[in-house]
């Protein structure tokens, strides 16, 4: 088969007319006549502040000390300026720059006084007076008496330039992420009579399925990381608070004498033990109720196994089936200290001892690397971003900088009083209500201007947090930047730094994310914060659906559509979807899939301890892992596929095994290249999602191939078929085929090789490895 192609696996496309430029991730310079920003072009208030005010200067000089949790907030500065997350930051940037500009003193802003030094200042005089900063400031001052507004400017400038997948492809594309199938028959019908809004009752639908809530817990895996603690969940607890952490053992002095029963119970309650953040999660999703319970829920949730471990009693907490490993259920928790039960005061995720063991504390973080993610991971903030400024260490001269140093407190002020509020949590996670010595230069517990103020709430500080923490608008948007990220395979854009030569490309690019991201936040605020609509109001928009762009910048293209290569995870449901097997390891009596064990790390994963961050792109290894992929597969594939009955074909329903595109003497036979072109045409469906007219370019070169791997087989003679390819197993169980059901152990009519060479070729394109 060597003058056969062998693989459509060209990340550029394959195909001439492809637009690739969705996936490219470039940057160029946008022209000015849709940067907005052209020197003889009208600015509002609003662009104004946006391109030259806040990118220029407030994101540069002020808003490290004027954000609500900075310094200047905390001594009551009324200049407040936030970050790109918050919801409208701009909007509310500028209606506060323009109220603080209106007040003066001796006739001048203070706006303009401030940060020259010219009047106190807390952070000194940071502008020259006369440098392009004061001169954008000042511009600013004399536009809030004399507001500049401009007509003609509102266009969408990406109206009428992308194309984006019908409802019918949408579905498709989204039961594959979201539930890792193919959308059944019945909802194809159903969404492509009643379009968008029969789409998004199919989305609906979709996210009550398992699958969806599997997927959930992923994305959230991969944020937390708590996957590290998979089969070792049990370690975590400590026995004297937890009596009852062996109870599997029946008796045992430990796990080195267990029946099989007992060991199946310990892999259960470590189970439950090591999912409970994750679990917490589906949970809150699966029960429609807010997502803030993610933090505020006053409770854990519990397979039967885990909450054995925790001294309940499974019976009382309302399971279904106390047989069933992935039910689990609300429960409240008691520890047993100094001989007494003693309630966990439950802060959600916050209070369960995967997240504290897996961010735990020193004698010398003190709890700040569980306030830094508390952050990151809820506030949608990066406080390693905010800390980005130099030092210089000669100047830090207190014996406590963190609390005195100027250079230190911009910081450590927002960032310290959450530390306190985990000061009852101790390094192994353990709850130490009594515990004492925590460090008098550490603030009060507290978040932002507000502090918990009496010391008997000390123990319940991250119950008080949490409910802070949800009620700050940057909770929803990390919810959103986790589930963006997820689906879409890429960072959000953030807003482009001043004096960044595509500085006016990358904007615009933000401001269309923006406007679909505030769109979302908005539903699922009056939504009473229910998780799914995150997820459905970015599969609906423009975002996840771009195929194709005409005359856009690149740096626009960036952020549409997702052109995302598929993680171990998703592939390995993929294959299954469209082949109706799996690739799952050779002789696991668990048949687990291949891709996220086996290659998980060689094809891009994680696995949440020493690699943590996936890969996006393909190199080389993972080419290799995905052409391996595709020649068993397809190995195992059509073999499977001919010994069933043509009805209860996946794959090759138009064809038998027996039809060749020629006889033996080289004359063709029209029915059969009819039937196998047909065949084609339902692979590139089934397999890429492609609806193409038999006479497509691409259907002809896909028959090439076969017709091309026929002669070559049919020339040399060979019939015989490598053992593994052989259809002697039943693909889906592993059981070997046995009596009368049909077999295929030789490929006499040279059709069986040249099928496989077509379903290998198909799934090495990258409609089939990316997303």
């Amino acid at each position: 088969m060597s003058n056969a192609p062998t693989s459509r696996l060209n990340y550029v496309g394959s195909r001439s007319d492809t637009p690739r430029l969705l996936t490219l991730g470039l940057f160029a310079t946008l022209g000015s006549a849709l940067a907005g920003c052209g020197a003889d072009q009208c600015l509002s208030n609003t662009q104004f502040y946006e391109q030259k005010v806040w990118a220029e200067v407030v994101a540069t000089s002020c808003i490290k000390c004027h954000a609500p949790e900075g310094v200047a907030a905390q001594k009551n500065s009324k200049f407040l300026q936030y970050s790109q997350a918050f919801p409208g930051f701009l909007d509310l940037n500028l209606s506060n720059i323009t109220e603080v500009a209106k007040t003066q003193y001796d006739g001048q802003s203070i706006l303009l006084l401030k940060p020259t030094g010219k009047i106190d200042h807390g952070g000194g005089a940071v502008l020259a007076e006369g440098s392009p900063e004061y001169n954008t400031l000042k511009e600013m001052v004399k536009r809030t008496s004399s507001p500049v507004s401009c007509d003609g400017q509102s266009a969408d400038p990406l109206s009428g330039k992308i194309e984006i997948l019908d409802p019918t492809q949408t579905l498709r594309k989204a039961a594959l992420q979201l539930s890792g199938r193919l959308p059944t028959d019945a909802e194809i019908a159903t969404v492509s009579a009643g379009g968008e809004e029969a789409l998004g009752t199919a989305l609906d639908a979709m996210m009550t399925e398992k699958a969806f809530f599997d997927r959930l817990k992923e994305l959230y895996n991969d944020t937390l990381l708590t996957g590290r603690y998979t089969g070792q969940g049990l370690n975590l607890l400590n026995a004297a608070d937890y009596p009852n952490k062996f109870w599997y053992r029946n008796g045992k002095a430990d796990d080195g004498m267990l029946t099989m029963q007992e060991q199946n119970d310990r892999t259960w309650s470590d189970y439950g033990i090591a999912s409970e953040a994750l679990e917490l999660v589906a949970y809150v999703a699966k029960q429609n109720k807010p997502f803030s319970e993610i933090l505020t829920a006053n409770y854990t949730v519990v397979n039967p196994w885990s909450a054995r471990v925790y001294g309940l009693n499974p019976q009382t907490l309302g399971f279904t089936n106390l047989a069933d490993y992935y039910e689990f259920r609300e429960a409240k928790v008691s520890i047993t200290q100094g001989g007494n039960p003693l309630a966990l005061p439950h802060a959600g995720i916050l209070t369960t001892p995967v997240f504290l063991n897996r961010y735990p504390t020193t004698a010398t973080n003190i709890n700040r690397a569980r306030a830094r993610f508390t952050f990151k991971f809820f506030l949608a903030t990066d406080l390693l971003a905010v800390a980005e400024r130099p030092i210089d260490p000669s100047s830090v001269t207190s014996l406590t900088p963190t609390r005195d140093d100027a250079y230190c407190t911009s910081c450590h002020k927002i960032m310290d009083p959450i530390a306190s509020t985990y000061q009852k949590w101790d390094a192994a996670g353990r709850f130490v209500p009594m515990a004492t010595g925590w460090p008098s230069f550490m603030p009060q517990p507290g978040f932002g201007n507000a502090i918990v103020d009496n010391v008997s709430q000390y123990p319940a500080a991250l119950q008080w947090l949490s409910q802070r923490i949800v009620q700050d608008p940057r909770f929803a948007v990390s919810a959103l930047n986790i589930i963006y990220r997820g689906i879409m395979g890429q960072e959000p854009l953030q807003y482009p730094l001043a004096g960044d030569p595509e500085f006016a490309a990358k904007q615009k690019a933000w401001q269309e994310q923006d406007k679909v991201f505030q769109k979302v936040l908005k539903s699922f605020s009056e939504g009473n914060q229910n998780v799914k609509l995150l997820f459905k109001g970015l599969i609906m928009s423009s975002l996840y659906r771009a195929t194709s762009v005409r005359g856009l910048d690149p740096a626009q293209a960036e952020m549409l559509g997702t052109g995302r290569y598929l993680t171990p995870e998703l592939l390995a449901r993929k294959i299954g979807a469209t082949l109706g097997i799996r690739w799952v390891r050779p002789f696991d009596p668990e048949r687990r899939d291949l891709l996220p064990t086996d290659y998980n790390l060689l094809y891009g994963g994680i696995d949440f301890d020493n690699v943590t961050r996936r890969l996006t792109s393909p190199n080389g290894i993972m080419t290799s892992v995905a052409q391996r992929m595709a020649n068993e597969m397809s190995c195992q594939a059509v073999t499977w596929e001919y010994t069933k009955p043509l009805n209860d074909r996946l794959l090759f329903k138009y064809v038998k095994l027996s039809e060749a595109p020629e006889d033996d003497n080289g004359f063709p036979v029209p029915d059969a290249i009819n039937n196998i072109r047909r065949n084609i045409q339902h692979l590139h469906q089934r397999i890429l999602g492609e609806s193409l007219d038999i006479n497509d370019p691409e259907i002809e070169r896909t028959y090439q191939l076969f017709v091309k791997t026929w002669r070559e087989l049919h020339a040399a003679a060979n019939t015989d078929l490598p053992y593994e390819c052989e259809g002697r197993w039943d693909r889906e169980t592993g059981a070997a085929l046995m009596g009368a059901q049909i077999q295929v152990t030789d490929d006499r009519y040279f059709t069986v090789r040249s099928w496989m060479a077509v379903l290998s070729y198909l799934m090495l394109d990258y409609k089939f490895l990316e997303e």
